[in-house]
């Protein structure tokens, strides 16, 4: 890049950065949606900016980037993605430009040493040069009609759009289209790992199931025939290089491997309407988190997410029950401090779940007494008993679990530890 684009893009991310440190010098106690009434230039004339995302700290201190500041950041990000060549996925570029705004929040927004900093930022030769492996990895039962779909540093892309990519596949698939059941993938996810060959596939696999299981906790219920037929979303196959698919030999035939599928059942396309919905319900703090640095809370509803996502695949009701169990277990089955009386993880769980789920002594009450009996249930099949557990009664779990994820990603201010929601939930009983 010439040094007069470097220059613009240098001031670009200062302005930025001046831009994010006023806003968070004069609001503090903001939540996503919240609307901020801004001075434009010099004029006395004040304009009303929308709170697009939220930030925690290390410190789990708060800061935010409103909708004026959003479109920036993604001009910022664009060119610093173009300066590294694309070697590397957006996402990751985006997570370095917010690293160094973080850098500037912890020391208060004082901007002592910020060209040192844009210049490190530009000058990152290990992300200019792409060292790792970008993995990409073919995933059926998921269509894109957006021009982007993040979870975390993973990217989801239409793969008619990545023409060489899509030439190297089609040359593949070649006489694939003679098995039954094969239908090529839409839909490619792209991440960066590090590591040999065979390390960075395994690492990046992770990345990727990890990505849609988070995904599966807001789209998918616990019990697949309440809704209409869906594919199960998963990885087809696994290539950084050769791009090959795996083949399965069973009794001398061979198979395609799919991931997981329902045949016949429809795909899940990804809409704009549907992000919105998703963002509404927490799922892009969630998604953010996967990259940031979360409280033990926040770490919590991470793997109460992927709990969940989990219990949506194929499997017997009682392994699914047990495993959205265990999300509401991490979720509120911490224990609380000594200085909070406690009652027995049964009772906990139970109660947070209650105060959490419901404003009124009547739904609480309902819900204390439910959680009560799946808790019971739950201990007696993770120790072997011979309890059954039917379909209603699981999904009834899942949606509460789903209650309780959406409730704690908006909680405001959020909970950062155990102790501060035992608090607040023993504030909450000495209410009434």
């Amino acid at each position: 890049m010439k040094q007069d684009k470097l220059n613009e893009l240098s001031r670009l991310i200062l302005r930025l950065i001046r831009q994010v440190a006023k806003v968070n010098r004069t609001h503090s106690s903001t939540r996503v949606g919240d609307i901020i009434w801004l001075h434009k230039g010099k004029s006395e004339d004040t304009y009303p900016h929308q709170v697009d995302q939220l930030f925690l700290g290390r410190d789990y201190k708060q800061w935010v980037i409103i909708e004026r500041d959003t479109q920036l950041l993604d001009e910022v990000v664009d060119k610093l993605h173009k300066l590294r060549k694309n070697l590397i996925p957006r996402k990751l570029v985006e997570t370095e430009l917010i690293g160094l705004v973080e850098e500037y929040h912890n020391k208060g927004w004082r901007l002592q040493g910020i060209h040192k900093s844009i210049n490190r930022l530009l000058n990152n030769k290990t992300a200019e040069e792409g060292k790792g492996t970008i993995v990409f990895l073919p995933i059926t039962g998921l269509v894109l009609e957006v021009a982007k779909f993040e979870i975390g540093d993973v990217e989801f892309l239409d793969r008619a759009k990545l023409k060489d990519i899509d030439d190297k596949l089609q040359k593949l698939e070649g006489d694939l289209g003679k098995y039954a059941k094969f239908s090529p993938p839409k839909t490619i996810a792209v991440t960066k790992a590090t590591g040999d060959r065979e390390t960075a596939l395994q690492t990046a696999t992770q990345k990727v199931n990890q990505a849609l299981n988070i995904f599966r906790c807001f789209k998918y219920p616990a019990v697949e025939k309440q809704i209409a037929p869906l594919k199960q979303i998963g990885i087809m196959g696994e290539y950084p290089a050769s791009m090959s698919y795996h083949l399965v030999t069973t009794g001398g035939t061979d198979e395609i491997l799919e991931g997981y599928r329902l045949s016949g059942a429809g795909e899940i396309v990804i809409t704009d309407n549907l992000l919105n919905e998703l963002s509404r319900r927490g799922f892009n703090k969630l998604s953010r988190l996967l990259i940031g640095s979360p409280s033990p809370i926040e770490s919590a509803l991470l793997r109460a997410a992927e709990w969940l996502g989990e219990a949506t695949k194929p499997d017997r009701l009682e392994t699914k029950f047990l495993k959205v169990a265990f999300a509401i277990d991490a979720m509120v089955g911490e224990e609380s401090s000594e200085n909070i009386p406690d009652k027995g993880i049964t009772a906990r769980i139970a109660e947070r779940s209650a105060f959490l789920l419901s404003n009124k002594g009547k739904g609480r009450k309902e819900i204390y007494d439910d959680m009560r009996k799946f808790i019971m249930k739950r201990n007696s099949l993770a120790h072997g008993g011979k309890g059954k557990v039917n379909e209603s009664e699981t999904e009834r779990l899942g949606k509460y679990a789903r209650g309780l994820l959406t409730r704690l990603l908006d909680q405001q201010p959020p909970f950062r530890l155990s102790e501060e929601l035992a608090q607040w939930v023993q504030l909450q009983s000495l209410k009434g």
